[in-house]
């Protein structure tokens, strides 16, 4: 209900803006006394949407990454902490654009690419017959990719994730768990997006 309101507010006037307040933290209960732990946490990076980022607060001898860096962390190095956190505010502007009855964007054509990735962007059955089940009676590409979005949004528990590379398929594994952080959602988006010829 919260998220129909912000949208008709968005169609409304052309976009909104806010300003965002997060606090990111972690704990590593399990190291050894003494033991080094290294920690990263994300921190809003400075985007055409994302502007004005503050660090409000943070565990101390942290370092952060410019504002700039596509992929925006906090970091620390410790023998003696064991629990991190930062707390930052930033200002997000998101344009409304109406996919369906709007005037579309104009971006230079990009390739066109259906085909498997692997080992991320693997077409497994169970890919196979979850896309054809979502997709089912729809034939615009934009409805295809529409459905598969409100399902992946709908279905799908956002949980941090273990690194990438540690990971089997990742469309394959968020569809049978459903739980992935953004990264692992887009790569199941992708891939369902391939399966169903968009």
């Amino acid at each position: 209900a919260l998220r129909n309101q912000m949208l008709k507010e968005m169609e409304s006037q052309g976009g909104l803006s806010r300003a965002i307040t997060l606090k990111a933290c972690v704990s590593v209960p399990g190291a050894l006394e003494g033991e080094t732990v290294r920690s990263w946490l994300p921190v809003a990076a400075a985007c055409r949407q994302q502007s004005h980022i503050e660090i409000l607060d943070m565990t101390p001898e942290g370092a952060v990454a410019p504002a700039n860096a596509s992929a925006r962390t906090a970091s620390w190095s410790s023998s003696s902490e064991r629990s991190f956190s930062v707390t930052y505010r930033y200002h997000i502007d998101a344009a409304y654009c109406d996919v369906y009855g709007g005037t579309l964007p104009v971006h230079p054509p990009l390739p066109e690419d259906i085909s498997e990735d692997r080992p991320h962007i693997a077409f497994t059955p169970y890919l196979q017959q979850l896309t054809a089940r979502v997709i089912d009676g729809l034939e615009d590409p934009l409805d295809r990719a529409r459905a598969i979005y409100d399902y992946l949004t709908q279905y799908i528990d956002y949980r941090y994730q273990p690194p990438y590379l540690l990971l089997g398929s990742i469309a394959d594994d968020c569809a049978h768990s459903l739980r992935g952080d953004c990264g692992v959602m887009a790569l199941t988006f992708i891939t369902m997006c391939r399966i169903a010829g968009v």
